[in-house]
């Protein structure tokens, strides 16, 4: 009974899958159908909007075309007062009609809408008006467009929009801001379209406006409407669509950190100025004190706001706190002066002016000071009498010695006052809180405050130039005809001479026996390949390249092994992806025989038995072998075809899987790094190539799991598949690859040429793969050149290979120098170049001044002193016929560069090439801060004679003249 129950389910979910299929075909046919009826006339290029009006009905919106704007989503990000400038991330839809773009449901299997992609149809311009900064975040060929068969079209915009927003400081901080994001169809009348904006209702709700605000600012209300926007000559007129947003400053921070405290230190310090007790110059001391705190508090709210003629409200307490101090001051230090002058006696003043002046004469001359003091110091006041005489008259004047403050008697009398001596331990105990919160407030604002611009300092792996060898075809020392790690240590000085700043060795690891460079072909995980070293001579490598600051990276095969490893051969099902014959995938064409009917994956050949990283024992052996290079010294690894590392019952990749599987392996390498004391400080990189599926590295880097993706993509191309041109050709791999690292945000890592593929000199005639290397050392991020390639060397042999011997020296008995002596060792495991060129080595071309290895020198060495290459934004190429130029520098503000600024210009074509640098596609190209009229060459292809390193020319008298397949670099 089971049995049949199991069975009907079985059919009937075959029969639903069968059905879901058909109607999901059916789908898929009428909307083809449809799309195509659609655009079968149809031209993108040409608008819908009427320019056939009469003057009657000329501007009335019925027979204008109209735009809708509705904004459905907007987050406040940046608020920069004194730039009055205002930061929106905004989501807005557009509406508008396209007669063209009509069709009935019932014609089309009850189609009501389709999406298309936007490059397909014709877009209304609208565009932001008046807003300093405009970045949107997808970019127009991979948007949709929904049509619905009534011909209306919705598209969609999501960007970041910076506008200008003038600042009313007048209630600061306790101000509400109007800020407005505005758009416009600039291309088009008044009287041809009418514009309509609109804000989701939704998001005007409190509930919804108190989410999309910041720390500092919330927004309180939104609202749209449409002006006109008019010059005074009347000649120009635009609608403008107008989202209004108002924003409110939360002024708790301001109340706590300047106004409590500037009111209590004040008050305080005017106490202070007042006490009796203290002497003049310390009450005078508080009173300045106060005063420089106060003008502080200004100057940091000054820095705050914007620098306009309005006063605010906070400002306006702080200099009511000054006027008050001062005046304290001004009553203090005239306090006795005034005391005496309101109490003066109403009697004679004439006839008493005389003997005060007599008797200041008489202070004056005894020097009363110092004998006060005396006197009041032996505790003994003596009357001492002085005598004025004038006629007959005779006046006794009695004089008391002058005492500073209250006398030590008078003192005492207050000591235990019940009304003083709290008064007393209050006021200490306040004194000391406002002195613990000024000195904690000053530590606050000196960690707070804003950090001096540090210079971008990009991980070890972001910039540098990686060395990619293969070890069995690089150096040979001990003359057995294959290549060792002890012949890659022998030359790692050269390769430093050169500008190499990473080794990259390829096999490192086990592989077996017949193969030489297949790193999948692993047979044991724990073992470096004895053909080429053993472990200590591989470790010597690495102690040789950090010595010099150098890294070494290696393969680290995690999805696949050798048919040769024990796993296999001991036919451990466990260890491997496999497959029964109850199970989906067991038919397909990947899925290979292994033993007892069962069958195992094989990717990307039969050769090479996929792992089971759900098997503990998989996870363990790798993780341990990843740990033992980390503890050897190894700075990096190559994980490639990750998209193995979990595969469904069909045997094709789980994306989300292989992520967590990844995750887990970088994991295992962070906790470990952070667990031992040599290794805490050391970046360990991960990275991967585009060979795999491009869709799962992108995940994979914005996880943060890999580093970087190597874009092998030029790798791939030729001469013959540059059908329109090699410069064409490299503009769109340049600009295919812009897009997917803008869009997945990691760092660009190019590679021309590796051991999968002919040489660049093969592929191109040497010129051009000299300029395409060229290129690449010129290029954002890092790079990976392959042995070789900065010689030019081309593919050897019979069959041509891409893997012949490195060339050290011109042709000898020992093999161009691949073997440390020469020797008679017959035949050569691998091939040589047998051409009689005598420059196509190592040691030639170092001796000659500009080879095509000193040029490569040249970049590599300029890549690692200037910012401008190391972590500098590039201005996209511009292609004028079969010319390629491009700029690197610094961005700072209003498009000027920070330091040098760089220009690359290379010549693909077959005839020179005069370049205008005063035209509007060139003069992008260079920053505001930069002049034509100084401009230094750096460096250049072999074959370019009319212009030398270091030369300085002036491109506003000249134009540059570029012979065909030349480059030039040249900097500002």
């Amino acid at each position: 009974m089971a049995a049949l129950l199991l069975l009907l389910c079985h059919s009937f979910i075959q029969t639903f899958s069968q059905f879901t299929t058909t109607e999901q075909d059916i789908y898929i046919n009428s909307q083809q159908k449809l799309v195509d009826s659609l655009f079968q006339k149809y031209d993108a290029k040409v608008s819908p909007v009427s320019t056939k009006t009469n003057l009657s009905t000329m501007g009335s919106p019925e027979n204008r075309f109209n735009i809708t704007a509705f904004l459905y989503y907007l987050k406040l990000v940046e608020v920069s007062e004194p730039e009055e400038r205002v930061s929106f991330v905004v989501e807005i839809l557009t509406y508008w009609y396209d007669p063209r773009l009509r069709w009935n449901p019932k014609d089309h299997d009850d189609i009501e809408y389709v999406y298309v992609s936007e490059d397909r149809i014709w877009i209304p311009p609208v565009q932001p008006f008046g807003t300093s900064d405009y970045q949107e975040f997808v970019e127009a060929p991979n948007r949709q467009i929904c049509l619905s068969s009534d011909s209306r079209t919705r598209g969609y915009i999501a960007a970041r929009i910076a506008t200008v927003c003038p600042m009313n400081i007048e209630d600061f901080p306790f101000d509400t801001q109007t800020c407005q994001i505005r758009l416009t169809s600039p291309y088009f009348t008044i009287d041809e379209i009418k514009l309509f904006g609109e804000v989701y209702s939704a998001i005007k709700e409190h509930s919804i406006l108190s989410t999309v605000g910041n720390s500092e600012w919330r927004v309180v209300s939104l609202s749209d409407k449409i002006e006109l926007f008019q010059y005074n000559d009347s000649f120009f007129s635009i609608e403008l669509i107008i989202f209004e947003i108002k924003i409110q400053r939360n002024p708790v921070y301001y109340v706590y950190m300047i106004l409590i405290p500037s009111f209590i230190i004040n008050a305080v310090s005017i106490i202070g100025v007042f006490l009796r007790e203290s002497d003049l110059m310390s009450r005078l001391n508080v009173g300045l004190t106060n005063i420089m705190t106060m003008t502080f508090i200004l100057g940091v709210m000054a820095d705050k706001i914007p620098k306009t003629p309005t006063i605010p409200l906070l400002g306006i307490y702080i200099i009511i706190n000054l006027v008050i101090m001062i005046v304290a001051i001004l009553l203090m230090t005239r306090y006795d002066s005034l005391r005496r002058w309101l109490t003066r006696p109403a009697a004679n003043f004439a006839q008493e002016r005389q003997p005060l002046l007599f008797l200041s004469a008489v202070r004056k001359h005894r020097g009363m000071a110092n004998r006060d003091a005396l006197i009041a110091e032996e505790g003994n006041p003596a009357v001492e009498q002085v005598i004025y005489k004038k006629n007959d008259e005779k006046i006794n004047f009695e004089l008391e010695p002058k005492t500073i403050g209250l006398t030590k008697e008078q003192l005492e009398k207050y000591r235990n006052d019940p009304f003083w001596k709290p008064v007393r331990t209050v006021l200490f105990v306040l004194f000391w809180l406002i002195w613990l919160a000024m000195f904690a407030g000053a530590v606050a604002i000196v960690v707070l405050s804003p950090k001096c611009a540090e210079k971008q300092k990009p991980d070890w792996w972001q910039t540098k130039v990686s060395y990619q060898v293969l070890t069995p075809t690089f150096h040979d020392t001990d003359n057995d005809g294959v290549g060792d790690f002890k012949g890659i240590t022998e030359k790692i000085d050269m390769l430093r001479k050169i500008g190499v700043t990473t080794v990259y060795p390829t096999p490192v690891i086990e592989i077996q026996k017949d193969e030489y460079f297949n790193s999948y072909d692993v047979t044991n995980h724990m073992e470096v390949d004895r053909r080429f070293g053993t472990e200590d001579d591989f470790k010597e490598l690495i102690e040789t390249a950090h010595n010099r600051d150098m890294f070494v990276v290696i393969d680290m095969p995690v999805s696949s092994v050798s048919l040769n490893h024990s796993w296999f051969r001991d036919r451990n099902e466990e260890m491997f992806v496999t497959a029964r014959p109850s199970d989906v995938g067991y038919n397909s064409t990947n899925f290979h025989n292994f033993a007892n009917g069962v069958k195992y994956l094989g990717y990307p050949t039969a050769a090479n038995p996929v792992l089971n990283w759900n098997s503990p024992k998989v996870v363990h052996s790798i993780n341990d072998a990843i740990l033992k290079f980390l503890l050897l010294g190894v700075d990096g690894f190559h994980i490639d075809h990750v998209s193995q590392l979990a595969v469904g019952p069909n045997g094709q990749p789980d994306h989300d899987a292989a992520i967590r599987v990844l995750k887990n392996i970088t994991t295992t390498i962070r906790n470990f790094i952070g667990s031992h004391e040599t290794l805490s400080e050391k970046k360990i990189v991960l990275f991967s190539s585009l060979r795999d599926i491009e869709g799962l590295h992108s995940v994979a880097r914005e996880t943060g799991e890999l580093h970087y993706v190597i874009d092998n993509t030029f790798a791939k191309l030729s001469q013959e598949t540059c059908k329109e041109g090699v410069a064409h050709c490299v503009h769109s791999a340049l600009d295919a690859a812009y897009k997917r690292h803008e869009a997945d945000d990691y760092t660009p890592y190019w590679q021309f040429s590796n051991s999968e593929n002919s040489r660049l000199a093969t592929r191109f005639d040497a010129p051009t793969a000299h300029l395409l290397s060229f290129l690449q050392l010129t290029l954002p991020g890092a790079l990976s050149m392959y042995y070789g390639q900065e010689l030019g060397l081309k593919d050897v042999g019979n069959p041509r290979t891409q893997r012949g011997i490195m060339q050290w020296t011109p042709t000898k008995e020992d093999h161009h120098g691949f073997l440390s002596e020469a020797k008679d060792i017959g035949q050569l495991f691998f091939a040589e170049n047998d051409e009689a060129d005598q420059e196509d080595n190592f040691e030639t071309q170092f001796q000659q001044e500009n080879s095509q290895l000193k040029v490569y020198r040249k970049l590599a060495k300029l890549r690692q002193r200037d910012e401008a290459l190391i972590v500098g934004e590039t201005v996209r190429d511009t292609l004028i016929d079969d010319v390629i130029l491009f700029s690197r520098f610094v961005k700072a503000e209003n498009n000027t560069a920070k330091g040098s600024a760089y220009v690359a210009v290379l010549n693909f074509g077959e005839k020179d090439f005069d370049i205008d640098f005063t035209t509007e596609d060139t003069k992008r190209l260079i920053p505001a801060n930069k002049f034509l009229n100084n401009v230094e060459i750096s460096a250049t292809t072999t074959g370019l004679k009319t212009y030398t390193p270091r030369q300085k020319i002036n491109l506003v008298d000249e134009k540059l003249t570029i012979p065909p397949k030349q480059g030039v670099l040249f900097k500002f």
